[in-house]
């Protein structure tokens, strides 16, 4: 018996089959899958993102964001000094070393931070 001597109807259930069988192993397979990144899901959330590599990558971000201005950006510290030294009125000297105070103390604050940071994670690597 050949494929072309089946009756039509035959070949209609056959599809339908196929199909039918298509889709529950590809169902059986997603359902399986997802199955293992649910149990597997947890100990990567709790070893990759609360663990060491996270803490690296969170700290590189750190380390970019203080370099940018304000704290780590010492060129708007020398503008200010600037600012200061030519003007002439005494009540905006005044904010303006107030503001260069501030600045200076955050840029000491995390300069601190970092000097203590870097050389820690420099040894976590080694």
């Amino acid at each position: 018996m050949r494929f072309r001597d089946i009756r039509i109807h035959s070949k209609l259930q056959l599809l339908i089959g196929l199909f039918v069988i298509g889709f529950v192993a590809v169902f059986g397979f997603g359902a399986m899958t997802l199955s293992r990144v649910q149990v597997r899901g947890k100990a990567f959330y709790e070893e990759r993102v609360e663990g060491n590599l996270y803490q690296e990558i969170v700290l590189a971000k750190d380390l970019v964001a203080d370099i940018l201005p304000p704290p780590e950006y010492i060129v708007e510290s020398y503008l200010v000094l600037h600012e200061i030294h030519t003007l002439t009125d005494v009540a905006k000297i005044r904010d303006r070393v107030a503001y260069f105070k501030a600045r200076e103390d955050e840029y000491e604050l995390r300069q601190k931070f970092w000097e203590k940071e870097l050389p820690r994670r420099a040894n976590c690597e080694r």
